[in-house]
């Protein structure tokens, strides 16, 4: 298996875990609390590589390190904010929900980073969002 897909699996399984232990923990703490906590962890996995690689900071340059910074800005509110939704709402419905960013990525990459959209793309768009609404009624 080719490394790449190896770790995209893991992220669709880490990811789906990640749904269910945060609605398994907004039922017993604030949202705000979960995504605090939620950042502990994250740290811990940082602080892993940190110390496992030896050089986590290789090849750092100003505009990669502002870029990085609003990624893991970004990164943050979208967390607080599916804490919140899952704090109030049913996760069956809000994970599917919030799992159609990519449509977003898809449509900024056109726009931002001129890159082409293929038909069988274009349908995609439609069919995420088609489901997007048929998961949430």
């Amino acid at each position: 298996m080719e490394t790449w897909l190896l770790y995209s699996l893991l992220v669709i399984l880490f990811w789906g875990l990640w749904g269910i232990v945060g609605k398994l923990a907004v039922e017993h703490i604030t949202a705000k609390s979960v995504f605090l906590m939620g950042y502990v962890g994250y740290f811990s996995v940082v602080l892993y590589m940190v110390l496992s690689s030896g050089q986590p900071h290789r090849n750092l340059n100003l505009a990669g390190a502002l870029w990085g910074m609003l990624g893991g800005a970004l990164t943050g509110w979208a967390v607080y904010f599916f804490f919140r939704a899952i704090e109030m709402g049913k996760v069956a419905i809000i994970v599917p929900l919030t799992a159609l960013y990519p449509v977003v990525t898809l449509l900024l990459s056109v726009v931002i980073l001129k890159e082409p959209l293929s038909g069988l793309q274009l349908l995609g768009i439609g069919l995420a969002i088609l489901a997007g609404i048929l998961v949430s009624l």
